[in-house]
């Protein structure tokens, strides 16, 4: 059983916690929830992306390979490359609007991350954080 000084002890540990390892962790999360939204052709909320106009070939099979998630200083950047920008806009050729990335917090993302974050107070809080 643990003192109140030691659980105090604890919970003061929690920020140095969420450090570079921590960030990384949410980065490799959130990128997961977006390829998953990706592969299954449907806006980080789940809505199908619009189809072809003309033929029934999937959209937007590369978008995978254009999407870019990364930390820089405490902040989850993600963007896209490539033509599939556009598509994300509605600006390309066709005018077709098929969101890739988020706009906002989803809830699988949000998921995602309190997935990482719990695990990371579990760990501090049990005297195994790394």
């Amino acid at each position: 059983m643990l003192t109140v000084d030691e659980i105090i002890q604890r919970v003061r540990a929690v920020p140095a916690a969420l450090t570079l390892d921590a960030w990384q962790e949410l980065t490799v999360a959130v990128r997961a929830v977006l390829e998953s939204t990706i592969t299954a052709h449907t806006t980080p909320d789940g809505v199908p992306w619009a189809p072809r106009k003309r033929g029934h070939k999937p959209v937007l099979n590369n978008a995978v390979e254009a999407l870019r998630v990364a930390t820089v200083r405490g902040t989850i950047w993600i963007r896209l490359v490539g033509p599939e920008a556009l598509h994300h806009k509605g600006r390309a050729k066709g005018k077709v609007k098929r969101e890739i990335i988020l706009t906002h917090i989803t809830e699988p993302v949000a998921l995602a991350i309190h997935r990482v974050l719990s695990a990371k107070f579990d760990a501090v809080m049990k005297g195994n954080a790394t």
